[in-house]
């Protein structure tokens, strides 16, 4: 078998069969261009997503061995070892491939030729099956990579401090309160800013007002994430607000910044050992890692959170309630391990509010992140199904159920109301532009097939615009069937027959409506599947045909079925999306744990 980097300029003769090992779909849609109509790429999608069933508890034991050994040190839960973030690092995506190929070539059924979007992953297959690449570049070009983004970072840094330095007009300071005080980290984009000058929380919305109501002083500290606005300008926006926002640059200093950065060079040696996997040396895909979150700027921020509380709490700001954003990311573990050091005696509680798939591995909790505290001291979900799944690894943190505060709408009573119209095909596309270019190819020859769907509308997701989802189809005309949905998300669903997508939360949305739903399998990568613990609801369809075929037959449903459908949709929403009420807002704070003189006194 011939092995290719990605990147590579070398082609491998003029047919035969070839595999992509990688998950960057623009890279894969390119080299099928490269190769054209002689080489025959082998789908094995099916064959990954077994393999990754099978791996997914014995890599949770070996990122537990790691984590036993290195979890008295914080910096250690700032890695991507320590995060198991499949959705964001390649890493258990290159060893469910390798042991996938590993199979093959004892089944004699390996491919002529395999593309790695890897070079540890091209290493670690070519030692597995006795071959030896050349060295190349590749060690320079990523000590050269991790030099640039240290720079840009030390820039960055600059930046916000002038910035904040610049919109500063009063010293920074906490007043005197004599009410218990609340902080709530959330995430800031632009849709936050509102024009009468408030915050609008994206994520936990009006709990803040609800908080303010009970007596609590309410502080927020914003990570600021997809926000257009030049930094000065967005700082003046935050100092001028009504809302009591805290401003990370005003609290940290450049000692912090020093700090964090060389946490970023001792990262580079963790885990000091790798040991193998499944009988597999992984060391070269283990040292690519090791460089990656060395230069990661979300390990910059994790890190600089580490600090940054301490700092907040030698200011005089003691919170007896935390509330925090929650899927046990790696900001996630550094605001737990900062909050259990700068405020232990207040009450963390850790939010989730969206819907686990079983290979988005971070969300659930292990046993030596509770031991070490990485973990909130209790998390909220918003369903009981959250709550029934989430303790897979056997964390043993204390778990309940809250009011699920995006998800209000689902519980009006034209939720369900279902517009009808042409038959139409609902497409939200996922986060990723790749994975939303991927779609697209996927669905493409179900378009033109006879499916009885009469009109196929798309929704970009906010993170990118329809410019940009043509420049990344490149030279792939625009198919003529797709039309920009003219409605917001919800009136769309509404006016829908059937929605696909594949990882989008909207799938779960649009169940619990009552609308037959389907996800699009990935063509080379995991799927993130919201609706993986329903497959009575929604079917995981691969390649046009099973697509077409799929459509056909929700479009054929009876109305017994339909009505069943939606049935297992309010069930489905019961189980998911918690109902505003007393009950489930109380979770959200335990006044029994508020001190009698407060901080701040």
């Amino acid at each position: 078998m011939i092995l290719l980097h990605a990147r590579s300029g070398r082609t491998a003769g003029a047919a035969g069969t070839w595999a992509f090992l990688g998950r960057d779909s623009l890279s894969l849609f390119s080299w099928q261009d490269k190769l054209g109509s002689g080489w025959n790429r082998l789908d094995l999608s099916r064959e990954l997503a077994q393999t990754a069933d099978s791996l997914r508890r014995p890599y949770t034991e070996w990122v537990e061995s790691l984590s036993a050994a290195h979890g008295a040190d914080p910096a250690w839960w700032t890695t991507e070892f320590a995060e198991r973030n499949s959705f964001s690092s390649p890493f258990f995506l290159h060893l469910c491939q390798l042991v996938l190929l590993r199979r093959l070539a004892s089944e004699k059924r390996l491919p002529d030729l395999a593309v790695c979007e890897s070079w540890g992953q091209l290493r670690s297959l070519a030692a597995m099956l006795g071959q030896t690449p050349g060295p190349g570049l590749q060690p320079l070009m990523d000590m050269a990579k991790l030099i640039i983004r240290m720079a840009q970072i030390l820039l960055s840094s600059a930046v916000a401090f002038h910035a904040a330095r610049s919109t500063r007009q009063t010293p920074t300071a906490f007043p005197k309160t004599q009410k218990p005080r609340a902080l709530i980290s959330t995430f800031a984009h632009d849709s936050c800013l509102a024009e009468d000058g408030k915050f609008r929380d994206r994520y936990f919305r009006d709990l803040a007002k609800r908080l303010e109501e009970k007596g609590l002083e309410v502080w927020i500290l914003p990570y600021i994430c997809e926000i257009s606005r030049p930094r000065t300008e967005l700082l003046r926006w935050l100092r001028q607000s009504p809302s009591r926002l805290i401003i990370k640059e005003d609290w940290i200093t450049w000692t912090d910044v020093a700090g964090a950065l060389l946490g970023g060079a001792r990262s580079l040696f963790l885990p000091r050992q790798t040991p193998p996997f499944q009988g597999l040396d992984i060391k070269p895909l283990a040292r690519e890692m090791r460089l990656r979150q060395a230069r990661s700027p979300e390990a910059f921020e994790s890190r600089l959170l580490l600090r940054l509380l301490p700092r907040l709490k030698e200011a005089g700001f003691c919170p007896d309630l935390v509330l925090s954003w929650f899927e046990n990311q790696r900001q996630d573990k550094a605001l737990a391990l900062a909050a259990r050091q700068a405020f232990p005696k207040a009450d963390h509680v850790g939010v989730l509010c969206a819907l686990p798939n079983p290979n988005y591995m971070t969300m659930f909790p292990t046993l030596a992140e509770a031991r070490c505290g990485a973990l909130p001291g209790r998390v909220v979900c918003c369903g009981s199904h959250q709550a029934e799944v989430l303790d897979l690894f056997g964390s043993n943190v204390a778990i309940s159920v809250g009011a699920a505060l995006r998800y209000q709408y689902l519980w009006e009573d034209n939720a369900g109301a279902i517009s009808s119209g042409p038959r139409t095909a609902f497409i939200p596309l996922p986060s990723r532009l790749g994975e939303a270019v991927e779609l697209i190819e996927s669905l493409r020859p179900v378009l033109s097939g006879q499916t009885g769907i009469e009109r196929w509308w798309i929704r970009p997701h906010p993170d990118y615009g329809m410019a940009d989802l043509r420049s990344a189809l490149g030279k792939r005309p625009w198919p003529a069937q797709l039309e920009v949905s003219p409605h917001p998300l919800q009136e769309s669903l509404r006016q829908s027959s059937v929605v696909l997508s594949a990882g989008s939360g909207a799938l779960a949305e649009a169940a619990c409506m009552g609308l037959p739903v389907m996800a699009v399998g990935r063509l080379a990568d995991l799927d993130f599947d919201p609706m993986a613990y329903f497959p009575d609801i929604c079917r995981v369809c691969r390649g046009p045909e099973e697509i077409s075929q799929e459509l056909r037959r929700i479009l054929n449903l009876s109305d017994s079925e339909r009505q069943l459908l939606k049935e297992k949709g309010a069930q489905l929403r019961g189980r998911c999306f918690a109902r505003e009420n007393e009950q489930t807002l109380a979770s959200y704070w335990t006044e029994s744990r508020q001190r009698e003189v407060p901080c701040g006194r």
